[in-house]
């Protein structure tokens, strides 16, 4: 068994191994963003399931989670819109109280379709492809919903609060820029937008109408910039081909401002998706492929911290049983709370590993089971 009181345990194996590993009852906060069932980016086994394996699957860690929960210990867990209703039902069966959902909204690039094009050119009927024109096969994602659950009292909240710590939100250095109790809902936004300034296109605050700097109602957080993420160069035939990613190339448009990122033409290098009729582009961005271990889908560093804050009480104890890049392990010990974290991809430890390190976590005794 790991030691709860150690300010940061790594914990490397499959999910339900490294759970066996964690004390009864010690937990105050599952926060995780695990696998969303949607085979991302072409992942494979540990992102395919049939719908009821997949609820299954996560009725499985859930219960391990609903072991080492402290009695009302709350439970967050990002999902997807495609997908989250079974991971919902996964975390019922498993014994959490569904108590609400959160939704972050956020900006992303257009969604480009040049495959269904193409397949519609080579359609024969003339009639037919004009009425397909301009249609697509699905729309833009633009949210992520995270599930707001708690493990059941142990029969009064009182005595969870007294005995336990738990079971309580803070609901104060949270607060939504206009002073009131935090929302359900959280904005992020565009990237591209200026500080203080203007909204990229596709902002949500912009498409809401208001000023870039405050969200009567609703906390806002910035997506990850440049300098939040975190990767690892690895050299040379280290046997980590299958490891890498391809970080895309980012452009905008010098005569319209139009943003549009890279793909893989047929040299397989990165090569601009055009998103207007001009053809004078800016390069931002130059990580073009390259044998570097990134993360698809790392989760705002204040996005984090916000529930990181919401859920626990100072010097509390925060589970991530999906780290991925280490964003809730990070955000954790900026907050002056515990964690553990399980990460089942020994090359996304890494990337745990040089979050904390920024953190100087390793060289301030922070001790750390792997």
């Amino acid at each position: 068994m790991i030691d709860p009181r150690d300010a940061v345990s790594l914990l490397q194996g499959d999910v339900l191994d490294s759970l066996a590993h964690v004390p009864d009852e010690c937990v105050d906060a599952v926060i995780t963003d695990p696998p969303y069932n949607i085979d991302l980016m072409g992942a494979g086994e540990w992102d395919r399931y049939a719908p009821r394996a997949f609820s299954s699957w996560c009725e499985s860690w859930a219960r391990e989670c609903l072991r080492v929960l402290k009695p009302g210990g709350w439970f967050f867990s990002f999902g997807s819109g495609k997908s989250y209703h079974r991971l919902m039902v996964g975390l019922e069966d498993a014994g959490l109280e569904i108590m609400n959902s959160l939704v972050w909204l956020y900006s992303d690039a257009p969604r480009r379709e040049s495959g269904l094009i193409a397949k519609i050119a080579a359609i024969e009927d003339p009639e037919l492809r004009a009425q397909l024109a301009g249609r697509a096969v699905a729309v833009t994602t633009r949210h992520d919903p995270i599930v707001v659950c708690r493990k059941p009292s142990s029969g009064s909240v009182l005595k969870d609060i007294s005995q336990y710590g738990s079971g309580t939100l803070d609901v104060t250095s949270t607060r939504s820029s206009d002073g009131s109790r935090p929302s359900d809902v959280v904005f992020s936004h565009n990237e591209d937008c200026v500080p203080d300034g203007a909204c990229a296109v596709s902002c949500p605050v912009a498409e809401l109408g208001l000023a870039a700097h405050r969200f009567p109602g609703f906390y806002w957080c910035p997506k990850p910039s440049t300098e939040e993420l975190v990767s690892v160069e690895v050299p040379e035939g280290a046997g980590t081909k299958k490891l890498h990613q391809i970080s895309l190339r980012r452009w905008r448009c010098r005569v319209c401002g139009l943003m549009t990122r890279s793909y893989l033409g047929e040299a397989r290098v990165s090569e601009v998706h055009k998103v207007c009729e001009h053809d004078d582009w800016e390069l931002l961005s130059r990580n073009a492929y390259s044998h570097t271990i990134t993360h698809p889908s790392p989760k705002p560093l204040a996005l984090m911290r916000w529930l990181v804050r919401l859920a626990t009480l100072p010097s509390g104890l925060v589970l991530d049983c999906f780290a991925g890049s280490g964003a809730t392990a990070e955000a954790a010990v900026l907050e002056r709370r515990r964690c553990i974290t399980i990460e089942r991809d020994p090359s996304y430890l890494e990337l745990v590993r040089v979050r904390l390190r920024r953190q100087h976590c390793f060289r301030s005794g922070v001790s750390a089971d792997v």
